[in-house]
């Protein structure tokens, strides 16, 4: 039978704070680089509008383009006769010189070669004015801040085709059948969602694979940070033998086996392979750090509620609960779903999760918490 060598045992846990401090000192943003806007992508420097938007005149409902000052005496029993016959635009369509206004269809009479307005309309009624959506120098997305596929459509409407993000490769490593099968895949997703490359080795299913490649240069020259799942004693051996370990243990309920090192200067995160401690795991420290590589900021909007009940923690460590928060908006109702062991049932239910610091003892039903988003 093999042993866990005494030497990946954790000895001590890092509290949760000192982990996150370390990695905002150690993990530096990837280099960035030029690409057309893609949803997830993390912006590394502002995105402004190149020129005024639009640029000319434009329809916003399809109608008839005229004067505004044409129609000022138009009404429903005598209709204000036009210079001339007005053209039909759709919308988003340019405005013909001198003309200022959309009318509807059926505002203008036309008989022949006469057309008369049968409402007034005011000088820009139903129409987008240069520079209307933007103006040349307006900041549409910062750096830091995630496009979304609304902010996709938003910059190709504006004409941006490219722009400067930060693209971090992050491999993962599953050491495990069950890391393989189950938080691989979840754990690629939530990679992706923040935005890195991932890189799945999914040929690595030995830790002797995995020494091989911790002995090699590959790993510096093809990925910007590692995320090993599972065998936790034999992947922190071989960080310890291969790298450098920056803390082994954290003060985190559930995940407190987790590993932070580096391995050719570059961080390698060592997750266990139990579903809801990877979870744990990610929500507070795999965020954290691919965060620091991609310069994400978290600019999602809090959401506060009320417990329905009680939750009890253990001093000392960070605890994350899954929670069920209802439709109700601002000040919800909060259900605790679970805490130390978060059960499948309560993960497949919750929508939320929040954390109880390391120095309470819990909170008490009614109490007002902050959740943050489950995906």
């Amino acid at each position: 039978m093999n042993l866990p060598n005494p030497q990946a045992r954790v000895t001590q846990l890092t509290p949760l704070d000192d982990a996150l401090v370390l990695i905002a000192r150690t993990v530096l943003p990837v280099a960035p680089v030029m690409a057309a806007p893609a949803a997830a992508s993390v912006l590394a420097e502002d995105v402004q509008a190149v020129a005024d938007v639009p640029s000319v005149a434009c329809a916003l409902q399809s109608g008839w383009a005229v004067r505004a000052d044409e129609t000022m005496d138009g009404g429903a029993y005598a209709g204000a006769p036009l210079s001339s016959k007005p053209i039909w635009v759709e919308a988003g369509a340019a405005l013909p010189p001198d003309c200022d206004a959309v009318a509807p269809f059926e505002t203008i009479d036309l008989t022949g070669a006469r057309a008369e307005a049968r409402l007034p309309l005011a000088p820009g009624t139903g129409i987008a004015a240069i520079g209307a959506d933007a103006v040349a120098g307006t900041v549409l997305r910062a750096a830091g801040q995630q496009l979304r596929a609304l902010d996709v459509a938003v910059l190709q409407a504006a004409g941006i085709a490219d722009v400067s993000v930060r693209q971090p490769r992050i491999a993962i490593v599953a050491l495990t059948s069950r890391a393989q099968k189950i938080v691989a895949p979840w754990l690629a997703a939530m990679l992706a969602r923040a935005g890195a490359v991932v890189i799945s080795n999914r040929d690595v299913t030995t830790a002797e694979v995995l020494r091989a490649q911790f002995s090699t240069s590959s790993l510096a020259d093809t990925t910007d940070a590692l995320f090993v799942i599972g065998a936790e004693s034999e992947a922190v051996t071989m960080l310890r033998d291969h790298g450098k370990i920056l803390l082994h243990g954290v003060g985190l309920s559930p995940g407190d086996a987790a590993a932070l090192g580096l391995m050719q200067s570059k961080p390698v995160l060592v997750m266990p392979d139990r579903l809801d401690a990877a979870l744990a795991v990610w929500l507070t420290l795999g965020q954290a750090l691919s965060d620091a590589l991609s310069g994400r900021r978290d600019d999602a909007l809090p959401v506060t509620g009320r417990l329905t009940r009680k939750i009890t923690s253990t001093i000392g460590l960070v605890e994350v609960v899954p929670v069920f928060v209802d439709d109700a908006g601002q000040d919800a109702d909060v259900t605790p779903l679970a805490r130390d062991h978060l059960t499948l049932s309560a993960l497949a239910r919750a929508n939320g999760w929040i954390a109880v610091p390391a120095m309470s003892e819990g909170f008490p039903a009614g109490a007002l918490v902050c959740v943050r988003g489950l995906a």
